[in-house]
């Protein structure tokens, strides 16, 4: 269908026109695809026209939509919404106690001095509208997240926010009552000690948070390094599988011509890539042992025994060996090497295994056992994940990964990224698996960056990567606005 849209604001140099895209009513299902693109017609001082590049969205299920996304991204990047919200609440703490200072001040000041009065007023009108944003904090904790969330034990994280949410609104009622009727002259002494006692509650609740959501994602985020690590593996055997089937042809033929040698090399520069990244694999099983050590120590048992068995097979050797023959022309010595570099990598496939069962029991003891949540299908859920983070050391260079990993458009520090309707926020544990430190406090979101597709060349139909934001409340929404405003100059501006 075509709409047009008239429009009369003379003399706006800048104005913004939205419409709702919904597929189910252009009677799209899943598996279809929705072409659409925007002409913009302006006739004064004379005639002229834009139009923006052609999008292409493919329609698919929310299923299909976790799944992809779960590729994508892993726990850390999930837990980003989580602390900002903590954060948010931590901040309504510290608000609290400067009120509950200021007021206990105020109580040794004479009771009829002018300022005081002034002063309780103030304080007062403080309380007021902190306990609107605790309020409205209240609403984003209980609505936060979707039905069906990326990972199956986000549902309980859920359910703890509400509970928090509810507490949360109980403790502003309380306070509100506490503080004595609004038509009457403010008491300093009762003001005092609502604040102390919405101050304690808050502390509770934050104290609870930190402990039922921030601790439980942090371990979940160093075990799913090591899940990752394993999965890495298998990954780069399966892409060593395809090296040495695709040399066959060549090992055979007794004379090689131009065209072979060419193939040949371009195969050993795929080869000469393998050496790094084991390298880098079996350095990051250590690392990521490490971390997960004193929580997970048979976890990271397992990610020690496959690295010490990734060095004893002198896996990156193997490969460098390898590439040198394919690069030389031996096709022979070239496709038995990366053959034998296979058949090592295909001989610890049972190991691997064994190490994802042994994970899988880690997080099924973590979450049931001590934390009292369902862990559901989280394993396959968390196993789906290729987003391979560098070791910290090289997470701003060296390895062309950059800091999301190799499938994964990289971040910084507190930089929300929209996948989807998916909301992804770095908050400090991302930052701490990736070894960046702490720049913007836990949970701490930064400025938006806003990720627009490439500029048009021609005419072109492109095929759209766009990240789109659906924010999970009024608040996140403000933070947005100049994403908003970079697409519609995107959208408006001639190629």
């Amino acid at each position: 269908p075509v709409e047009a849209i008239p429009y009369n604001a003379l003399d706006t140099k800048r104005d913004r026109i939205s419409r709702t895209l919904d597929p189910a009513s252009l009677g799209a299902k899943a598996g279809d695809r929705v072409t659409l693109f925007a002409e913009a017609v302006d006739t004064r001082p004379e005639p002229q026209m834009t139009r923006t590049a052609t999008r292409h969205m493919e329609v698919i299920t929310e299923a299909d939509y976790n799944n992809r996304l779960r590729e994508q991204v892993d726990v850390a990047m999930m837990a980003g919404k989580y602390e900002a919200l903590i954060a948010r609440l931590e901040e309504g703490i510290a608000e609290q106690k400067r009120i509950e200072d200021e007021l206990a001040a105020l109580r040794e000041k004479a009771a009829d001095d002018p300022e005081v009065a002034k002063a309780l007023e103030n304080a007062r009108a403080d309380q007021a509208q902190l306990n609107k944003r605790l309020e409205e904090l209240a609403d984003d904790l209980a609505n936060f997240g979707r039905d069906n969330p990326v990972y199956d034990f986000e549902k309980e994280l859920q359910e703890k926010l509400r509970q928090e949410a509810a507490a949360i609104r109980e403790s502003v009622a309380q306070n509100r009552q506490d503080g004595g009727a609004p038509d009457q002259p403010p008491s300093a002494e009762k003001l005092q000690l609502a604040a102390q006692a919405q101050r304690e509650r808050l502390q509770g609740g934050g104290d609870r948070a930190r402990d039922q959501i921030e601790a439980p994602l942090e371990e979940l985020a160093q075990l799913h390094e090591l899940i990752k690590d394993f999965t890495r593996f298998k990954d780069l055997a399966d892409k060593q599988k395809e090296i040495a089937e695709q040399t066959k042809a060549y090992s055979a033929k007794p004379q090689l011509n131009a065209e072979d040698r060419l193939a040949l090399r371009e195969l050993g520069a795929r080869q000469r890539e393998m050496a790094p990244k084991l390298d880098e694999l079996a350095r990051k099983l250590r690392h990521d042992a490490k971390a997960a050590a004193e929580k997970f120590p048979e976890a990271a048992d397992s990610a020690n025994d496959l690295a010490a068995a990734m060095e004893s097979a002198e896996m990156p050797g193997l490969a460098r060996q390898s590439a040198t023959s394919l690069m030389a022309g031996l096709g022979r010595e070239g496709q038995a090497q990366a053959q034998n570099l296979h058949d090592e990598m295909e001989a610890l496939f049972e190991d691997v295994a064994e190490c994802q069962a042994g994970v899988g029991q880690c997080l099924n003891r973590s979450l049931r056992l001590t934390r009292g949540m369902n862990p559901g299908d989280s394993l396959r859920q968390m196993m789906l994940s290729k987003n391979f983070r560098p070791l910290p050391s090289q997470a701003q260079g060296g390895t062309g990964m950059g800091a999301g990993g190799e499938m994964a458009t990289a971040m910084g520090q507190g930089s929300p990224l929209l996948l989807g309707g998916e909301a992804l926020i770095d908050g400090q544990i991302a930052a701490s698996i990736s070894g960046q430190g702490d720049s913007g406090g836990r949970g701490s979101p930064g400025a938006p960056t806003a990720r627009l597709d490439t500029p048009d060349l021609g005419d072109s139909d492109q095929k759209s990567s766009r990240r789109t934001a659906t924010p999970e409340s009024g608040t996140l929404l403000l933070q947005y606005e100049n994403i908003a405003d970079a697409y519609f100059r995107r959208l408006t501006t001639a190629p």
